[in-house]
């Protein structure tokens, strides 16, 4: 399997400080709970723009993607990731032949915030360059093309390498907006691109026009095939909240089944938890919460082997319960949690909690 994404640096994103992570052909990640694991796969997600996808309402940055307390973020700035990909991606033909002809293996993107650009690891010149401005598909040869009234310019295009220029029929095809540069291993090119600039099919490009029109087109190929495929889930369904208001439970717990198991494992059905939202004196809702917090947290530790300082709290409030899922060693804000530590509650009740 080819590599597509081979590296992916963040920088100031969540999380990471400065980190480069490499790919392979197939990368599983391992880690443990808030290493940044879900922040990774979303810095991937991110090398797309926000779109009208499943997943691309995910792909807008917002201020709460800059690592806290970083110089970034005192200084209201963005984070910046960066992902080094494989050229293969770009399928446009003419921008495919500067890529060869300058043997650039891969492309660097960059996301600064919500804006996108592309560097290119060599430089791209040449002595003089062109870009098709007609409408139409022209060539790059001699009066002997006039006569091959039968073919198409592709059909007739013959191979430079070994040929001198008396007996090129055609030397390039240009198609509308491809771009040509002459260099001085096809200098014998010249006349052509002259005449062809003479007759208005073509403009002649300053570099550093070439190099912005250049890297524009490149980064529209590049988001046009590169496919980004996630596993999801429904977050309103299975992810534990940080507040869960009473209405919620009210209106029907049972579309909320994350809500329905934190409770299940407390040792409530469905039926009799509106009993327990209201109406106890404070002192009954206090040692009613820290007896269902306690029963929780020892059902999911007996479940999850790995992991037995876990603890989740539960804490009435008058019109709503706040969940703290807590680690020892863990100081992130509840909402920045993991979200394989949302599922847990879930996770242990439907393998038999």
């Amino acid at each position: 399997m080819k590599i597509i994404i081979h590296s992916v640096n963040l920088t100031d994103f969540r999380s990471f400080a400065s980190e480069t992570i490499e790919f392979a052909d197939v990368t599983c990640l391992i880690g443990a709970n808030e290493s940044g694991k879900t922040n990774l796969l979303d810095a991937l997600n991110l090398a797309l723009p926000k779109s009208a996808s499943p997943r691309g309402e995910k792909r807008e940055m917002t201020n709460s993607d800059t690592r806290k307390n970083s110089l970034t973020y005192r200084n209201h700035g963005w984070p910046r990731v960066t992902y080094k990909l494989s050229s293969e991606l770009i399928t446009n033909p003419s921008l495919s032949a500067v890529l060869n002809e300058f043997q650039v293996d891969y492309l660097t993107l960059i996301r600064h915030g919500n804006d996108f650009s592309v560097e290119i690891p060599v430089s791209i010149t040449g002595e003089l360059i062109i870009k098709n401005i007609s409408d139409q598909e022209f060539g790059l040869g001699d009066e002997i093309l006039q006569t091959s009234s039968d073919a198409t310019l592709s059909q007739t295009k013959h191979a430079l390498s070994g040929q001198s220029k008396k007996s090129i029929q055609v030397i390039e095809t240009l198609s509308p907006g491809d771009y040509f540069l002459i260099t001085n291993k096809n200098r014998e090119y010249l006349p052509y691109a002259d005449q062809v600039v003479s007759d208005g099919k073509a403009r002649v490009l300053e570099p550093q026009q070439f190099e912005e029109e250049f890297r524009a087109s490149l980064l529209a190929d590049l988001q046009r095939n590169l496919r980004i495929f996630f596993w999801s889930y429904d977050k309103e369904k299975y992810s534990l909240p940080d507040i869960i208001r009473f209405e919620e439970i009210r209106s029907d717990i049972e579309k909320r089944p994350v809500i329905k198991a934190l409770f299940k494992l407390g040792g409530y059905e469905p039926k009799d938890v509106p009993s327990i939202l209201e109406g106890l004196s404070e002192t009954d809702f206090i040692n009613t919460y820290e007896t269902l917090s306690r029963t929780v947290t020892d059902k999911i530790r007996q479940k999850w082997q790995t992991n037995k300082d876990l603890e989740i709290q539960v804490v009435h409030q008058p019109d709503h319960l706040v969940i703290n899922i807590k680690e020892p060693g863990y100081s992130i804000e509840p909402k920045f949690h993991s979200e394989g530590m949302r599922l847990v509650p879930g996770i242990c009740y439907w393998h038999g909690g």
